[in-house]
């Protein structure tokens, strides 16, 4: 087969309605274009499939792989002769991709003009607000824009959806019952053209915002991060092989001891299987089956007496949204440095050990990452931040540019949609040093142990409602 033909194959993959096949298609294309051979035939192949997207969010999905990989100021101008209809998403990804500020935006102009005064929207701006075809997100940022503003957000995004629905088309609806495997109730992320549509829609209503109502342009652009899909940071990690200590805690549960305690110990036994290593976190499914899934979340706490799991496995999770660790020029996550005097040994200001690697717009080829959200230290002892970079597999942590610890990450009984309260397909642990392990409890002067948390699915046959059971323990420091 001809291999710019193969090339066209790999950029047509992007249009697969699943987000992980669109994140890993965009991470291999990516790898390609670092070849001088891949990127002779790849860069012609991308080009041509970004010309001929039907929607300004499958634009985005092509630019993609040049987010990953980087691309020059010139290659990112190619881009911009070519599309006929930018965005104020399109504007931002190819910021990311050259690591050069915007100048000159693309996009003026790229909106429907004012609705029609006695237009009916009133079954858009409904499926709009349904969340069948988009995230909620969308509609709480046009809420409050329109608090704001007191401009009509919602019916101009309305009117724009509805322009594009007569002019490109789409299905009246997406089927993809065939990723379902027959299970009832099955939940996961699609993304289908009145998805694209509706997404473009928002797009195009920024712009209009701009142009007719005078909307500060850097406020635009802080709402159009909830259009693109992925965070330049979490594009450059994609999943990777499991690690040595998976198969010895898989092997370990094998569904027959359902006691939460023993299935806590023999995790965290796996996890510390390298002596030199320290387990900070872990959430995965150790066993899955068409009758059991008992499904594990590990985390790193200061051990305190009488202290409850529970309530450090509800703050670790409240944290998703709230804390959102600051990103460097190189898309690695800043995790900062404090000396013993800083941190409080009250037992009542207790600082987090952990925080989750999640901004708080994540995009949604990072689907797979807000059902099982990754964790990394929220805090490194010492006077130098330590860096979180983002690599195939996961991402490793840096202190003056010396590996300390890593973040892995990988897919596990992965599949396109799961059942209703099934756990999600994917699996990661964070570890670091065992002598960064001696500095924090040095200097907080406590040990350090694992909250964890146990969840037991159970039914009878092979399909029907599962019976959940969550039980949370601690397992001490040894």
């Amino acid at each position: 087969m001809d291999a710019s033909l193969v090339a066209a194959i790999a950029a047509a993959r992007l249009a697969l309605p699943i987000p992980t096949a669109k994140s890993l298609t965009a991470w291999e294309f990516a790898k390609a274009l670092g070849i001088p051979a891949g990127r002779k035939v790849g860069w012609p192949a991308l080009l041509e499939w970004v010309g001929t997207c039907k929607f300004e969010s499958q634009v985005l999905e092509g630019l993609a792989p040049l987010v990953i990989s980087g691309c020059t100021s010139q290659e990112a101008n190619e881009i911009r002769k070519l599309v006929k209809r930018p965005s104020m998403g399109m504007d931002l990804m190819l910021t990311a991709a050259t690591n050069q500020p915007l100048l000159v935006p693309s996009w003026r102009g790229c909106h429907s003009g004012p609705a029609p005064r006695f237009a009916e929207l009133s079954a858009e701006e409904s499926l709009l607000e349904s969340g069948r075809i988009l995230p909620g997100i969308f509609v709480t940022e046009f809420e409050q824009l329109q608090e704001e503003s007191d401009r009509p957000f919602m019916t101009h995004w309305a009117y724009e959806f509805q322009v594009l629905s007569q002019t490109r088309g789409f299905p009246e609806s997406d089927q993809f019952d065939y990723f379902v495997k027959g299970e009832r109730g099955a939940r996961g992320m699609v993304v289908g053209q009145r998805s694209h549509a509706a997404r473009s829609a928002f797009l195009r209503t920024l712009a209009y915002a701009c142009e007719y109502w005078q909307m500060p342009f850097d406020r635009a652009q802080q709402v159009a991060v909830t259009a693109l899909p992925g965070e330049a940071s979490l594009m450059k990690m994609i999943p990777g092989r499991p690690p040595a200590f998976a198969q010895k805690m898989y092997a370990a549960i094998d569904g027959g001891e359902l006691s939460a305690n023993k299935i806590a110990f023999d995790v965290v036994d796996a996890l510390r299987s390298d002596p030199l290593a320290f387990p900070m976190h872990f959430s995965g499914c150790v066993h899955d089956s068409s009758t059991l899934t008992i499904d594990v979340g590990v985390y790193a706490i200061p051990l305190l007496p009488g202290q409850k799991a529970e309530i450090w496995i509800h703050w670790y999770r409240s944290l998703l949204g709230r804390l959102e660790l600051e990103r460097d020029g190189t898309s690695a996550l800043k995790i900062p440095a404090l000396r013993g005097e800083q941190v409080s040994r009250d037992e009542s200001h207790v600082m987090p050990l952990l925080a989750p690697i999640l901004p708080e717009r994540v995009g949604y080829f990072h689907a797979d990452l807000i059902q099982r959200p990754p964790y990394v230290p929220a805090w490194v002892p010492g006077d130098f931040p330590m860096l979180s970079r983002p690599r195939e597999g996961g991402m490793t942590l840096e202190l003056n540019g010396t590996p300390v610890g890593s973040m892995q990450h990988w897919l596990a009984n992965w599949a396109p949609l799961v059942a209703k309260d099934g756990p999600a397909g994917t699996a990661c642990c964070t570890h670091v040093e065992a002598s960064l392990l001696e500095a924090y409890e040095r200097i907080m002067g406590r040990r350090v142990a694992h909250a964890c948390s146990i969840t037991i699915g159970q039914r009878e046959k092979d399909y029907g409602d599962w019976a959940i059971k969550t039980v949370d323990c601690i397992v001490g420091a040894t």
